[in-house]
Order: C-alpha cells, then structure tokens, then sequence
C-alpha cells in the first residue's frame, strides 16, 4: 500500500527516489523500474531534471543502493552526478556544501554518526527547520556523545596501565582512531561494552602488526607466531627480548580479562571463536597494502587507490547481499555496512589511519569532541 500511494501516483522525483533509497536500506522490494517515468522514447533521462536540484540529488543518492546489473540506476548515477557537478558552483551556499560532499562520498556510503553531526549543522541553517526536531537531534547526539567520551576516557586509562607504549616506542598510538573506528561500525549506547572490548582488541593488533611489519626480527617472529598458534604462556616466551615478552603477557591478560568479564553472562565461548580465528590469521599479519605494493610493484598511494576502486565495484554485490538476506535481523547485516562506511573514511583517498590527516582529526573532533550547544545552555 505504501508503494502504491506514495510512489506509483507521483512524479516527483525526489518523493521517488527517496522512497526507493529507504525501501533499499529497509531491505523491502522495490524495482528500479520505478524511475522510468523519467526517461524519453530514446531510452535518455529527461533533461527537465536538471532543473530541480532537490530531486537530482535524491535520485543520485538513490543509484548507490543498485545491485549488478540494473542498467537504469548506472545511466542515472552518470547523469545525476554530471549535472550537479555543472550546477554545484551556482548554488546557495548550504546546498553547495551538501551537492559537494554527496558527489565525494554519496550518503549510503557515509559514515552514520559523522553524516548525523554533519547533517544537523546544515539542516541547522535551513529557513523552514522545525525547532523541536532540531532541539531533540542536538539532545540526543550530545547524549550518546558523552557514553562515547566516557568510554574513550575508559580506554586510556587501560592504554597507560598496560605500559606498551613506553616499552614499544616504535608502535603506533592510535586508540582514538580505533575507538573512532569502532563508534562507526556500531555507536548505539547498548554496544558500549563492544566497542571498548573491540577497541582494546584492535590496539593489540595494531601493536602486533607494527612488530611484525617494522620491528621484529625473522628468529623473533617465527617464535611469537608459534607462542601465540599454541595460545599458551610457556617456557618459550622467556627466549624472547624483553619488549615482545611485555608485549605477549599483556596480550594474554587482556584475554582472560575479557573471558572473566563475559563469564558473567555466560558469554565465554565468544573468545574461544576469537582464539581460533586468531589462530587462523596469525601467519597473515601482512597488510593487504604491502602484499598489493610488493606483487604488483605499486606505490602505497597507487595501492590504497586501486583497493578503493575494488571496494567500489563491491558495494553492488554487497547491495544485492543486503536485499537477499531478509533471514537475518539489521542489527547484524548493518555493522558489516558499516565496517564498509569506516574504510571509506579511513583510506578513500589516503591512509589516514597510519597518517591521521587534517581531515581525519577533523571528523574525530567533530564526532567526539565540538560541542552543539554553546557552553552551558544545554537545555534542561
């Protein structure tokens, strides 16, 4: 009933595309035939469209949600993204803004927290903005906002206890980054156990790839490989340098800690299916970027490119998944999306997580630390 009142008897196009893009996020059925109406006899897009940005940008919004090989939603994302490339500089200067940055990162693609905070500036300078819902959108960011400081609080505490960055030097700090990363594959209050336990879990990994990548020596590695297969402290770990045998305990420890902590909800087995996947990993610990620069003798920026555009041609496939697995709840089809949305934001154009840009630690600051009320006038 809804597709019938709401799409089959209208011609508006932003009304249409914006009900095809939610039904597709929604996972309900719903053809691409939709937007036919809007081609000519000559199987072309109709150039009356170019003169309702609204619109255009809705339906070009709207062609990221295609699956393979629906021909309509390719011609009508060339078009779409054409036409407001032409027209974004003649704009006013907050649609500008928002043509802009769809046309770099179109809005399924988007990280959800970062494109909530973005969206509530510019829905913010709008004319005809509804107070209310502006009021409660700013309340409730600002709310989840500080479960997200108190958990980054939390993880730097825990950061300086374990000590590994006075004993590595040489390793990366990024447990910012990594919780930022975290609070985009899933940043709802309830999960708030899971991003620092996943936090924690991606600062020993990334500790253990700057090792095995920068640091260690071949004799050393092979022995820590096969200390962490076996999943045992021993008499081995005594062989090597003091640094990995501070590296391995507290590597260990965190572990059991997360095993005592989900022994309460009778939630052990979580780490057993982590230890094997560990197990089955562990001799990988190259990056997929170094494998790809050393077969194929690229550079790291030709690299991370040629891995944005394999995730590109993705996104359809993944697209098709989403529809296809109707069994399975959102909540967990949306992190695997959302895990997508965090490599765009980390490695589109650079690898801003091993060199965190001017732009990385603007969208961090944004998210996490710029407040939406001016100091003291939160309202009661």
């Amino acid at each position: 009933m809804i597709h019938k009142v709401g799409i089959e008897y209208t011609n508006d196009l932003h009304t249409i595309a914006l009900a095809f893009r939610l039904f597709r996020q929604q996972r309900l059925p719903i053809s691409a035939d939709v937007f036919n109406r809007f081609f000519d006899k000559e199987g072309e897009l109709r150039t009356s469209l170019t003169i309702d940005v609204q619109g255009l940008l809705s339906f070009y919004e709207a062609t990221y949600l295609g699956t393979p090989n629906e021909e309509i939603l390719e011609k009508a994302a060339t078009f779409a993204k054409w036409h407001l490339g032409l027209m974004c500089t003649h704009l006013e200067p907050n649609m500008r803004t928002i043509v802009s940055r769809a046309l770099i990162t179109p809005r399924f693609k988007r990280m959800e927290r970062l494109e909530a905070r973005e969206f509530i500036s510019f829905y913010d300078k709008q004319e005809n903005k509804r107070e209310d819902l502006l009021q409660f959108a700013k309340l409730d960011f600002v709310f989840v906002q500080s479960i997200h400081l108190e958990e980054l609080r939390i993880l730097s505490i825990w950061n300086k206890n374990i000590g590994l960055a006075k004993d590595l030097p040489f390793v990366r700090d990024r447990l910012v980054e990594l919780h930022f990363w975290m609070v985009g594959v899933f940043f709802e209050p309830c999960y708030s156990y899971a991003r620092k336990t996943s936090t924690k879990v991606l600062v020993l990994t990334s500790i253990l790839d700057d090792i095995y990548d920068q640091y260690g020596t071949l004799k050393d590695l092979q022995l820590l490989t096969g200390i962490i297969n076996r999943w045992k402290v021993d008499e081995r770990v005594d062989q090597l340098p003091i640094y990995l045998q501070k590296f391995i305990i507290v590597f260990y420890k965190t572990f059991e800690e997360f095993k005592d902590e989900l022994a309460i909800n009778q939630s052990t087995y979580r780490v057993q299916y982590l230890k094997k996947e560990h197990e089955q990993t562990a001799n990988h610990l190259a990056t997929i970027v170094h494998n790809y620069m050393k077969e194929y003798n690229c550079t790291e920026e030709e690299t991370c490119q040629k891995l944005i555009e394999m995730v590109e041609n993705e996104w359809k496939t993944l697209n098709q998944e989403l529809l296809l697995l109707t069994n399975l709840p959102l909540t967990l089809v949306r992190p695997i999306i959302n895990l997508t949305r965090v490599m765009e934001i980390f490695y589109k154009e650079k690898d801003t997580f091993t060199n965190p840009f001017d732009t990385m630690k603007h969208n961090i600051s944004l998210v996490m630390i710029e407040p939406l009320f001016p100091k003291g006038s939160i309202p009661k």
